[in-house]
């Protein structure tokens, strides 16, 4: 294939592969793009939900609420209850409560008295959907319902609730003791056992009657979320779906998983516009199982569905309930978008097909110009290598000739070659001449070396001269100067030999000790550190805004160390922390010291980590766990207390000897005092490092607590 064929060819193949490059890029980016909008857009969906949600079960149930109600309807739940009851209430009894008395006793007929006089006004405005009323072991005392035709009514004989309590104890007992009851919020589905009617799913507040120390029963508050549906539909114009858990792996079409919406119970108007598309529901239930892995990981997703021009957003149904137990689905009509980026792509391709058409029309007409004078410069260029100085150079024509073009350069070059040649024949004897008198006085100058060597050497520099004098009557110039220069370059080699072997060995010597320090240095420093510690940085000192500081110190270490041999006790020390560095390398982690019995580690610094609040939190579990596991020491069965907090603070190295990497602010200060009023075996954390924690960890609150050197606090305990 001839150049010119084949440049043709490169550049068609070469534009082509340009445009697929670009075209893979340009979508990879629009992709990229598109992720990061619908993501964006599912936040702020999730956003807007959980906003109205909190609003809507403010306005009803919670206003119930044990704690944060309001006065004269919280105050319903105190075994004391000042609440005025009918003259025909129970008063009789343990309880100056007769609700109290009422489910302790068991008695339906009173239940539903009160029942009806508390919560009248509320059954007949809906805005309560129910109320259910149970026993200590969780069965169902009462119930009673504001029925609006969502599917199942939730005191129908058929219906089947999916929710459990505590035969004996209260939902959330725990440090905190609470006078007016114990409540937890959560999502409710109710099922018909006949299958004939649809599921509901309800925003739910269980309310547990505690006296003392001992649960006697529970109420259940109940809204269905469905009338707060069709207004977030009318107000964002799209349609909304409920998930009920998540599909499982492999399934296909909506028969598999349970997927329902408005539409489903009544006839609403479409306010997304989306219409009856044919498929849809298959394809919003693939598209749950398919981002159920990102929706468990971020809480949320988004994908746009080019081929129904629908773009599908989940998120938690509830923040107060697992993400597996129930997900909404935004569904919003993205046609008119999906329609106007493919005419933008066919646009885009008409124009690149139409460039690249003129593109190869310019290079074929310009490459046919160039190797035309280029194939005749070629004939002239073999007949002066064959020695034919006589041949005639052609003259460049042509209406795309100039003088700056290459052809043309390339004519006066073969020209000003031709010449050259010419001069360089004449000067050709006289160079031999010369060539070969240096010659005589290079052989004069490696006698005498020889003459000062011995053994091998000298045997081989007389040997090469031998060689040189035969060369020296040889009329090849070339092969002369080569030989000329062989015997230079193996003089000066011979020289330097000894003097590289000698440096070499220092050299390996110094490498051999900096790795030595390097590596000491990387047993007491971070390895960010060390670099700026050997370039002699005479101050090492940065600011953190956002890393997390852990403490654990050993319970009853001091007993334990009156009963242990010294040696032992250091023996049992190192193993505890050296498991303790294991962890913290297998996290991420640095390691900044130990005193005593007290481990700290920290995470963000030096190198800035997001994650550093589950880190740190994951490390406080592993260490728990172990020294759970340790054997009893003296007798005693060894504990530990951990406290982590998270927030800015000051790392640096300080002092020229015994220097270590230090931290230092009121961060560390807060995370030692939250070791020090621990729990044994529990972690203790401040509410900065719980906003922080993925919603995998479980914490409970510890209330409000007096803090040494930091006053009242409210914290955390987060369990292994």
């Amino acid at each position: 294939m001839r150049t010119k064929t084949q440049l043709l060819t490169l550049t068609i193949v070469g534009n082509l592969l340009i445009a697929a490059i670009f075209l893979g890029l340009s979508e990879f980016r629009a992709q990229k793009q598109q992720a990061a909008s619908l993501a964006a857009s599912a936040g702020l969906y999730q956003q807007a939900w959980d906003t109205m949600a909190n609003d809507a079960f403010a306005q009803g149930v919670g206003a119930w609420h044990p704690q944060t109600g309001s006065l004269e309807k919280r105050d319903i739940w105190n075994e004391n209850s000042t609440f005025e009851f009918t003259e025909g209430a129970d008063l009789d009894g343990a309880f100056e409560n007769p609700l109290f008395n009422a489910v302790q006793g068991g008695d339906q007929l009173a239940i539903e008295q009160l029942v009806a006089e508390i919560f009248a006004e509320e059954i007949d405005y809906a805005l309560l959907s129910f109320v259910i009323a149970l026993d200590m072991a969780g069965n169902v005392l009462h119930c009673t319902s504001s029925f609006e035709d969502f599917g199942i009514d939730p005191c129908s004989e058929t219906a089947v609730y999916n929710f459990s309590v505590a035969a004996d104890k209260p939902a959330n007992l725990g440090a905190l003791r609470i006078a007016r009851g114990i409540s937890k919020r959560d999502v409710v589905e109710i099922r018909d056992q006949t299958g004939e009617l649809q599921s509901t799913l309800n925003d739910a507040l269980f309310i547990d009657l505690v006296s003392g120390d001992r649960k006697v029963g529970t109420f259940i508050l109940g809204k269905n979320y469905f009338e707060l549906l069709e207004i977030f539909e009318y107000e964002f114009r799209v349609r909304t779906q409920l998930s009920f858990g998540l599909p499982a792996q492999g399934t296909q079409g909506s028969a598999s998983h349970k997927i329902i919406g408005l539409g489903d119970y009544f006839e609403v108007d479409d306010f997304s516009e989306i219409g009856d598309l044919p498929g849809l529901s298959n394809t919003t239930v693939a598209v749950l199982e398919k981002d159920a892995e990102t929706l468990l990981k971020t809480g949320q997703f988004g994908h746009l569905d080019t081929d129904l021009g629908v773009a599908v957003f989940g998120f938690p149904l509830s923040t107060y309930a697992r993400v597996e137990r129930a997900q909404l689905l935004i569904l919003k009509n993205e046609s008119g978008a999906v329609a106007e980026a493919q005419q933008d792509f066919v646009a885009t391709m008409g124009i690149a097909a139409a460039v690249f058409a003129l593109l190869v029309g310019l290079v074929t007409v310009l490459t046919g110009y160039a190797f035309g004078g280029i194939s005749r410069a070629v004939d002239v260029l073999q007949s002066l290598t064959r020695g034919d100085l006589n041949v005639a150079i052609p003259e460049h024509k042509g209406f795309l000739r100039s003088d700056d073009d290459e052809v043309s350069q390339l004519t006066s070059a073969f020209t000003n070659y031709k010449n050259h040649l010419v001069e360089l024949e004449k000067v050709k004897q006289s160079q031999l001449e010369q060539r070969k008198s240096r010659d005589s006085v290079i052989v004069e100058k490696m006698s005498s070396l020889a003459s000062q060597l011995e053994g091998d050497a000298r045997k081989m520099i007389l040997k090469d001269i031998e060689g040189m004098e035969r060369i020296i009557s040889d009329e090849d110039a070339e092969r002369g100067e080569e030989e000329s220069n062989k015997m230079m370059t193996y003089a000066f080699t011979r020289m330097s030999d000894e003097v590289t072997s000698l440096i070499d060995a220092r050299t390996a010597e110094i490498k051999e000790i900096a790795t030595k320090n390097e590596e000491l240095l990387l047993n007491i420093l971070p390895g960010s550190i060390v670099p700026r510690m050997l370039g002699e940085e005479k101050t090492i000192a940065d600011s953190f805004e956002e890393c997390s500081i852990l403490f654990g110190d050993i319970v009853g270490f001091t007993p334990m160390s009156q009963k242990m041999d010294p040696k032992a006790l250091v023996t049992m020390l190192n193993e505890i922390f050296t498991k303790f560095d294991d962890f913290s390398d297998e996290l991420g982690l640095e390691k900044i010291k130990t005193i005593g019995d007290s481990y700290m580690v920290a995470c963000g610094v030096p190198t800035p980590d997001p994650d550093h609040a589950n880190k740190i939190a994951e490390m406080g579990l592993k260490m728990i766990r172990y020294v759970n596991e340790y054997p009893a020491i003296a007798g005693q069965v060894p504990a530990i207390r951990v406290g982590i907090h998270s927030g800015p603070i000051v790392a640096g190295v300080i002092g020229k000897r015994k220097f270590i990497y230090d931290l230092w602010g009121d961060a560390v200060n807060t995370a030692a005092r939250m070791e020090s009023h621990g729990v044994p075996n529990v972690i203790h954390i401040t509410e900065q490092t719980a906003k922080r924690l993925n919603p995998k960890y479980r914490t409970e609150s510890r209330g409000v607590i007096d803090i040494k050197g930091k006053g009242q606090m409210e914290t955390f305990l987060l369990y292994p």
